[in-house]
């Protein structure tokens, strides 16, 4: 049935048996079955499997193909889901998302009247560590920009053409945190047809413990550092014009690593920051006004970028 569907979608699940169910039971409930769903499950040693596993048995009208990836990482497992996607678009989500029970009809739809579009996105929601929702921004103005910002095509927030995504080389599974800002990256690279669908959110990422992001930036210098020395690669390459962008993310983690007190990684990043084109007073204002202010460093840097770093 696979290729006659309109959309897959592809969940990684480790060691998710007390919560996979939230994400299962609103696919459920979805007002379409037009879509493969595809679960990977990646290593559990808990009871994940058995509790998808009976959940697809209780719903035999979804198509649904569970797989095995025994390479840990997130990135390896959607890349075993990516393998086995038949229909031309495919969409990712997180065992701990949440879509509201129009959202792949509304996705479907939106692919539908604009054939000609790379990638669809939209806002959604996403909880902090303290209990708050936050939109999770989606742009089709300066994409590239606001994707460096704000990580705008973040796993829940589009659906992309699976030519495309196995184009650009797909997940890295070298990468175990913000894999998905680095494949945003490289998507956007491409200067991809964007389309963004109006309106309210309609999927939720919830806060999860277990999660790398959950946890304290100090402890995995390398691991958030490392997508950022890629990126970095891509734009010398490509937009030389953006390397600016990259400074910033180092500015705030550096932030990140100074209030975990971690003097020396943050003196460390802000002394990499500053290695570039980007003036070393811009960095350290960056730097110190995420320190204490904890938010809108993006705002000084889009004030200050433009005015003194020449292209």
């Amino acid at each position: 049935m696979s290729n006659q569907k309109s959309i897959s979608i592809v969940i990684p699940v480790f060691n998710r048996e007390r919560i996979v169910l939230r994400t299962l039971e609103c696919i459920a409930l979805q007002d379409t079955r037009d879509f493969t769903l595809i679960i990977v499950d990646n290593n559990s040693t808990d009871n994940s499997l058995s509790v998808v596993s009976s959940w697809a048995k209780r719903n035999p009208d979804i198509d649904c193909i569970i797989l095995s990836e025994t390479k840990p990482g997130a990135a390896a497992a959607r890349n075993c889901g990516l393998r086995h996607v038949t229909t031309k678009h495919v969409l990712f989500f997180d065992s701990d998302d949440y879509m509201a029970h129009n959202h792949i009809s509304s996705a479907i739809s939106l692919i539908k009247s604009n054939p000609e579009a790379d990638v669809v996105g939209w806002e959604g929601l996403q909880e902090q560590k303290d209990g708050k929702m936050k939109t999770a921004r989606f742009s089709v103005q300066n994409p590239l920009r606001e994707h460096l910002i704000f990580a705008t095509l973040a796993t829940f927030r589009y659906a992309i053409r699976t030519d495309l995504i196995r184009k650009v080389g797909a997940w890295n599974e070298d990468l175990r945190t913000w894999d998905d800002y680095e494949l945003g990256v490289r998507i956007l690279l491409e200067n991809p047809i964007i389309v963004k669908r109006p309106g309210k959110p309609l999927v939720k990422s919830f806060f999860s413990e277990i999660s790398y992001t959950a946890n304290a930036f100090s402890a995995n210098t390398a691991m958030y550092e490392k997508p950022l020395n890629l990126i970095e690669v891509y734009l010398k390459d490509k937009r030389p014009d953006l390397l600016p962008w990259i400074d910033y993310r180092r500015a705030v983690l550096a932030a990140f690593y100074a209030m975990e007190d971690d003097s020396i990684n943050a003196a460390r990043l802000l002394k990499q920051a500053s290695s570039g084109k980007t003036p070393t007073w811009i960095v350290k204002t960056l730097y110190f006004w995420h320190l204490n202010v904890k938010t809108g460093a993006w705002i000084i840097a889009r004030t200050l970028f433009p005015i003194f770093i020449h292209k």
